[in-house]
């Protein structure tokens, strides 16, 4: 694959709701278009979780800061990329998934926003009827957007027309789907335990799975009161893999990469190592393997977030978040 003349920034997130950071300032720099942009997502999960958003996307920031805040107050590590669907900012999903053999399915879906209102998403195929439905000026849906969603093996060929976003999740290489290394609990107040034990109907009971339980650590003055969170996963480390595999997986992304000759606009690389997805005793030779395979296909400038909010190509001052180096 040939170099173009400029680098392409390549720029490193911890977690993966951080790509909405990126992805905006990006678009607000002139690294890639405001609008229709694809997205080839690299990442063990689609990351398109749907729901609603505190605060609605039409009411984002403009400015560097109000999007770095907006990004931590209202999206977590799966459903960041639905409100750019909807938003336009990205016009078509590539969801590379694995590293079988397999036909890639090609569709167009629609993300549709509850009247208008910019905070609650869902997304589907589109069917001759649900494009009625949407059309219908009646319809209690408002705002929408069709985009062109496909799923992919490394084995399988992908070509695009639009400007092209790489986003390469490290647990695509070796998954710790059972979170072990990751913090799930938190301490609360001896009234907040009381009031969750004693209550058959206590607010976080009443979700739609038994994913919160209370417990006590310690007697008498040394007690400590803590809320776990604990959501069914595949079976612990069923997903982490041998180094031996993580190098060849490297390799076929890479042969993926060039064999189809994507030209990236902008790659964005999520570690996972907060949320405990990739090994924590994995992340940092998966990264320097990656990197040094990017490298011998793209022309890359390696930018850490912190970095890029504060670069020359956008005039952002903020602070440094936890973890980042």
């Amino acid at each position: 694959m040939h170099h173009r003349q400029n680098p392409i920034p390549l720029i490193i997130i911890e977690e993966h709701h951080q790509a909405f950071t990126v992805w905006q300032e990006a678009s607000g720099r002139g690294i890639i278009p405001p609008a229709g942009n694809a997205l080839l997502h690299t990442d063990t999960h689609d990351d398109l979780v749907q729901g609603g958003i505190p605060t609605s996307i039409h009411d984002l920031p403009e400015d560097s800061q109000g999007i770095v805040d907006y990004t931590y107050q209202n999206l977590g590590i799966a459903n960041f990329i639905t409100p750019q669907l909807y938003q336009g900012l990205l016009g078509e999903m590539a969801w590379l998934k694995g590293f079988g053999i397999g036909n890639a399915s090609d569709t167009w879906r629609s993300v549709v926003s509850w009247k208008s209102q910019g905070c609650h998403f869902t997304s589907g195929e589109v069917t001759p009827m649900l494009r009625r439905v949407l059309e219908n000026p009646e319809s209690k849906w408002g705002n929408h957007s069709f985009y062109r969603y496909i799923q992919l093996q490394t084995t399988s060929d992908y070509q695009t027309h639009r400007p092209l976003i790489l986003d390469i999740d490290l647990d695509i290489f070796s998954c710790d789907n059972g979170l072990s290394s990751a913090e799930t609990r938190i301490e609360i107040t001896a009234e907040a335990y009381r009031e969750y034990q004693e209550n058959p109907y206590h607010p976080m009971r009443l979700l739609p799975a038994a994913a919160l339980s209370a417990h006590r650590e310690g007697e008498g003055d040394h007690s400590r009161y803590y809320l776990s969170y604990e959501e069914f996963q595949e079976i612990p480390e069923l997903l982490k893999v041998s180094e031996s595999v993580i190098e060849r997986r490297i390799g076929k992304l890479k042969d993926f990469l060039s064999r189809n000759q994507l030209k990236p606009l902008l790659i964005t690389l999520c570690r996972s190592r907060m949320s405990g997805y990739t090994p924590e005793d994995q992340w940092r030779q998966i990264e320097t393997k990656l990197l040094k395979a990017l490298r011998e296909i793209y022309s890359m400038k390696v930018i850490p977030l912190h970095l890029f909010l504060v670069s020359e190509e956008g005039c952002l001052q903020t602070r440094q978040q936890p973890g980042e180096k």
